[in-house]
């Protein structure tokens, strides 16, 4: 087992001392020095700061002594044999390291006061730009976007685009197969008006990348979200203050009292190995069979304890399965509110899903499935739904764990059937979207922003809006010369969080003054949005680090099936027709098309593009688009008026192009503005490779114990460093 030693820390911000315990040369955060044995306050207390107590001989019981032995033991293998220190283990650099310089260094805990890293994140797959204000640009007199007439102020016509694409490109045919079906997936064909069978990508495919571009470039709403991944989300709280529930009130309060607990395993004939917690006599009456305790016996009492919410017994939670309780006098309530809180987080996606997340984790080897019964049926699965439900219950005598209010001690705020708990974040993604949430069915024209304006939206009479159809059409775009499928291609699998990739503060929060991760109780809006980095190789092939090596379990929900793409520059072809844009607009409509009409500067081989169809953060679906013709049609007088007297006239894009920047980009501050930044540099091809894959250890972080807001104040190595920003 590697020493164990504490080392005298900094104070916290209300001049505690405090103390950190190393493994070896592995840190742990700084915890208060009042956690630790008298005999190791006594020796650290009014010492220097660095000072250091060796204690790999001591049977210390306290809390955070305990838990660095239980890691150093973490750290032997079963073979008796050490097992290599991961936080003195260098980890393998990014690909594209030379290329980045610094901005490639590893992200790791710090000590306080220590430099700041950049962080790991630079090298994910994904990034944002960033949102300008709080409120979406308004669409200019949008009472003109009806369908009824042509406008002679307003333009009708089509473009034709051309892709080239500069990766694999896999966009998926219509046949839905079990995930666990590995039949190689085809590339989606459809027979053209000749009756020729084709490859192809869909209008409605084509259309969604648009509308994302549009809507950024005019800094309109959201369209579509999955309103689940926009609830609160729940984060863990550490604590220690136990309560029982005494009775409930007619309006839905709890009443609880204050407890003395203690972990450990009870034996036969009343033996007591105590884990953690209070101290208590080795002799205690046998547990009680339900996990609740009688409130009017003041007596110490043992309950059968679960400290996670499913788990196996070679977990090493496993040792503390009874819970001795102590019932105390101090009297607090739990809120109704409270309480509807607790049961709404039990639905979130995060609790819902964490079995599947958990089991992506353990197939992609990146973690150990504890989803199992405990003793006697170990080894059986449990339905998180039974799991869920007796979380959800609360009976009078259930030992909960939980803060009061800062300022009212008897009232609870957060609880939870466990010292390690969840509990939602005072502010819901919802929160930080603001003004650009969609509007669902209250969505009306006459005060629509320029997206809806010219793309539509799906309003709904009953809710006071009402829809209306997108005066911008995507026909289908067609792969040229015939291109041969393959060859097969089978990627590594995923494994973002099912449902609830918002988690990942680092990533998807913007960074906090010193880089650091911000919370959702501190951060005032997301990024922005979303989209993947091109990562094209020199000979256009996928990256190795892409593939799957075949060390992956199949069946994994996240490991895709084996694909058949179509190979590098395949290009495809294709219109879009528009009636009744302003100039602006179809500027607008052209520099979401085609980039390169903005962002590429004169005489300069830099070219822009965008992402299509399955595996962008694989790095697929790269493709340069390039303008081939722009026609206006020259309406008749009237909307009655045969098709023979329609003029078509050929036009030149940059007048377009030089609207939308003077009327609209303009006001949200031009070329030079952070988001336009952002979006040059996630626009711009090749890109570099990114083989970061995030794992919940490196988005989350540990809050200190007894700390109400879960939050870790003990430094700035207790957040990991964000996601540096795309520009």
């Amino acid at each position: 087992m590697p020493p164990i030693t504490v080392v005298l820390s900094k104070p916290d911000k209300q001049g505690r001392p405090r103390a950190q315990i190393k493994i070896g040369s592995k840190a742990l955060p700084a915890v208060l020095l009042e956690e630790f044995s008298e005999s190791v306050r006594q020796a650290l207390q009014g010492a220097p700061v660095g000072s250091i107590v060796n204690c790999e001989d001591t049977n210390d019981p306290q809390p955070a002594l305990l838990q660095a032995r239980q890691l150093a033991a973490s750290t032997t293998s079963r073979s008796g044999r050490p097992t290599p220190d991961k936080a003195s283990t260098p980890r393998r650099p990014p690909v594209d390291a030379q290329a980045r310089g610094d901005r490639a260094q590893a992200d790791f805990p710090v000590a306080d006061g220590a430099a700041l890293p950049r962080s790991s994140f630079d090298n994910n797959p994904y990034n944002f730009a960033e949102w300008i204000g709080s409120t979406p640009l308004k669409a200019r007199e949008p009472e003109k976007a009806k369908h009824d007439r042509w406008y002679p102020d307003r333009y009708s016509g089509v473009v034709t685009i051309r892709l080239t694409a500069k990766s694999p490109i896999f966009v998926p045919e219509g046949t839905i197969l079990p995930a666990d079906d590995r039949t190689p997936r085809r590339f989606w064909r459809c027979r053209d008006g000749d009756g020729e069978e084709r490859f192809g990508i869909p209008g409605s495919t084509m259309k969604g990348v648009a509308r994302t571009l549009f809507e950024t470039l005019t800094n309109s709403r959201l369209t579509i979200v999955s309103e689940g991944h926009y609830k609160p989300i729940p984060f863990r709280r550490r604590c220690s203050k136990a309560w029982v529930i005494v009775g409930t009130r007619a309006n839905g309060d709890l009443d609880v009292r204050s407890a003395e607990v203690s972990f450990g395993i009870w034996k036969p004939g009343g033996r007591w190995t105590r884990r953690l917690g209070a101290r208590v006599d080795t002799r205690l009456p046998a547990p009680l069979s339900q996990p609740a305790v009688d409130p009017n016996n003041t007596n110490w009492q043992v309950i059968p304890f679960r400290a996670n919410l499913l788990w196996t017994p070679d977990h090493r939670h496993s040792q503390v399965r009874h819970l001795a309780v102590k019932i105390g006098t101090q009297s607090a309530a739990i809120p109704a509110s409270v309480v509807r809180k607790y049961h709404d987080m039990l639905r979130h996606d995060a609790v819902q899903n964490h079995p599947q997340m958990i089991e992506q984790i353990v197939a992609a080897g990146l973690g150990t499935n504890y989803y199992k019964f405990i003793p006697p049926n170990a080894g059986v699965e449990e339905p998180v739904e039974l799991r869920i439900a007796e979380l959800a219950d609360l009976p009078v005598g259930q030992v909960v764990f939980g803060f009061t209010h800062p300022t009212r001690a008897n009232e609870i705020v957060s609880f939870g059937k466990n010292t390690h708990y969840l509990w939602p974040a005072e502010k819901s993604p919802r929160d930080l979207v603001g003004g650009f949430w969609p509007r669902g069915g209250r969505a009306c024209l006459t005060d629509s922003d320029s997206a809806e304006a010219a793309f539509g939206f799906a309003g709904s009479y009953r809710d006071g809006g009402h829809p209306f159809r997108s005066r911008v059409r995507f026909g289908t775009f067609w792969a040229l010369d015939n291109p041969r499928e393959g060859p097969e291609l089978r990627l590594r699998a995923l494994t973002s969080p099912t449902g609830v990739k918002l988690k990942a503060r680092p990533l998807y929060l913007p960074p906090a003054g010193d880089n650091r991760a911000q919370s959702y109780d501190e951060a005032t809006k997301l990024r922005g949005r979303k989209f993947y980095w091109h990562q094209v190789t020199s000979d256009g092939s996928v990256p190795t680090c892409h593939l799957d090596t075949g060390t992956q379990a199949v069946g994994q929900t996240q490991l895709p099936p084996p694909i058949l793409p179509l190979p590098r520059n395949t290009e495809f072809e294709g219109e879009v027709h528009f009636d009744n844009l302003t100039n602006a607009e179809l500027g607008a409509l052209l520099v979401a098309l085609v980039p390169d009409l903005l962002f590429r500067e004169q005489d300069s081989p830099a070219e822009f593009g965008y992402k299509i169809g399955k595996a962008k953060p694989r790095g697929l679906g790269s493709v340069h688009p390039s303008l081939e013709a722009l026609r206006l049609r020259r309406p008749p007088a009237s909307c009655y008026g045969s098709p023979e007297s329609e003029v078509i006239e050929k036009a030149d894009a940059s007048d377009f192009v030089k609207s939308f920047e003077g009327s609209m980009l303009r006001p949200l501050g031009g070329r030079a503005a952070a988001f336009m930044q952002d979006l040059a540099n996630l626009l711009r091809l090749p890109g570099d490779v990114k083989d970061y894959c995030a794992t919940p250890g490196a988005y989350n972080w540990q809050p200190e114990w007894n700390d109400r807001d879960g939050e870790p104040r003990g430094g700035r190595g207790a957040r990991p460093t964000a996601m540096p920003l795309a520009r």
